[in-house]
């Protein structure tokens, strides 16, 4: 969702915008973020990169090649100095308050049904205007 969610969000500015996908497998691997990152830049010219993982690697490596980077998790500005454009960062505090509330209210919250797959993604989640979008 993340992927069509960044591909509609570059064709609402450019109607041509592209988006290409490089599969890391990981959450945390520098070697294979690097070269994930120089494929896409060198091999298939991307001039935005961005990522879903837990290092800045892929904005350390736009910023080489004087690419724009998006980075995740964190304002990673720091690691892409002129190339940064913006980073997703998640407030998972509020979410978490949210569970803590119900349960201190008597609900039975249970991470096993959360995750369980029979609930919907709003379940998981919430809907945008719980996260006061």
């Amino acid at each position: 969702m993340g992927i069509n969610a960044f591909a509609l969000g570059a064709r609402s500015v450019n109607s041509r915008a592209r988006v290409h996908v490089g599969w890391t497998n990981t959450w945390h691997n520098s070697e294979y973020e690097r070269r994930t990152a120089e494929y896409l830049i060198k091999d298939l010219g991307v001039d935005v990169i961005t990522h879903h993982q837990d290092s800045a690697e892929v904005l350390k490596v736009g910023e080489k090649y004087s690419v724009y980077t998006i980075g995740y998790h964190y304002d990673m500005r720091e690691h892409a100095p002129t190339t940064y454009l913006t980073s997703v960062v998640w407030n998972w505090g509020v979410y978490y308050e949210s569970i803590i509330r119900d349960v201190l209210r008597g609900s039975n919250f249970s991470l096993f049904r959360l995750f369980s797959g029979s609930e919907k993604i709003e379940k998981v989640l919430g809907r945008l205007e719980e996260w006061g979008c």
